[in-house]
């Protein structure tokens, strides 16, 4: 995660280091020493190393690879594609992340504020969760790992949680027993705590 890469070697004399093609470190006379490297910038780079004999005999060119990754993924969490309501506990989150880097590894979610996360799991781009019990607004957090070890801030969403139906009256006519007219006056109420009350509708044929 360092731009900076501790290198250590139990090699012979005369070992140089070249990172991206660029000497870095001057062959010297140690046989077992360690240094630090500077990595030029994001990304997978090559070091090489050479030792040479005591007689000036050049050994084989050795490599390995190493990717400097300093930045964090990104990403964002969507419930039921944005609608703000649900009748159901059981919903569909839409995921993105980015990682230019090292790559994602895997994601994780908290549906209590932050205090707790499931275990990490490999990154997907859906995810069926099942929200808390009791009516009301939901939050869902979500929190993604690179590679790297590196991890995002954390995304939400929210969504309001509403399994109970609606309720209300009808009165025709203030309660009358008989109307003299086809055309009658209807006296409603509604109530809904939670979501709140959106269309009504009627029936004269007993429903049907």
């Amino acid at each position: 995660r360092n731009s900076r890469c501790m290198i250590i070697f139990g090699f012979g004399r005369g070992t140089g280091i070249v990172v991206d093609g660029v000497m870095v470190v001057r062959p010297d006379d140690s046989t077992t020493w360690q240094t630090l490297v500077d990595l030029p910038a994001e990304g997978e780079h090559i070091i090489q190393f050479q030792e040479t004999t005591g007689a000036g005999v050049l050994g084989p060119v050795n490599e390995v690879r190493i990717t400097l990754d300093t930045v964090a993924p990104t990403g964002s969490v969507t419930i039921n594609g944005g609608e703000p309501f649900t009748v159901s506990r059981d919903v569909t989150l839409d995921l993105t992340g980015d990682d230019a880097t090292s790559g994602l590894e895997a994601m994780r979610f908290s549906t209590d504020g932050g205090v707790s996360f499931n275990d990490w799991e490999p990154f997907a781009n859906t995810k069926s969760l099942t929200l808390p019990e009791g009516d009301g607004s939901k939050e869902v957090r979500y929190q993604l790992k690179d590679k790297a070890g590196l991890v995002s801030e954390i995304s939400s969403d929210t969504i309001i949680l509403d399994t109970v139906a609606p309720s209300g009256s009808v009165k025709v006519n203030d309660d009358a027993t008989y109307a003299t007219s086809l055309d009658v006056t209807l006296t409603l109420t509604a109530s809904d705590d939670t979501s709140g009350v959106d269309q009504m509708r009627f029936s004269t044929d007993g429903g049907q």
